[in-house]
């Protein structure tokens, strides 16, 4: 794991959706609404920087959601 309470819940959550992601809204979810929008969005830079995730925005037939998959390791 990374240390880091917030990403590590995160990328439990992104591998066992995986190949499916997750929303910020679902994100958020994950910490009952209570962790920070700075805490959550520290630890997604996190884990892209690290390979660990990816960012898209998906097209809804509102507005787009920003969704963060799991990004397997390469072999």
């Amino acid at each position: 794991m990374l240390g880091d309470n917030t990403a590590d819940t995160i990328l439990m959550a992104l591998k066992q959706v995986h190949p499916d992601g997750l929303n910020r809204t679902e994100i958020s979810t994950l910490f009952a609404n209570h962790a920070r929008a700075s805490a959550i969005s520290a630890a997604l830079t996190r884990l892209k920087l690290l390979g660990l995730a990816r960012e898209e925005n998906v097209r809804t037939p509102g507005r787009s959601t920003e969704t963060w998959f799991y990004t397997p390791p390469r072999r």
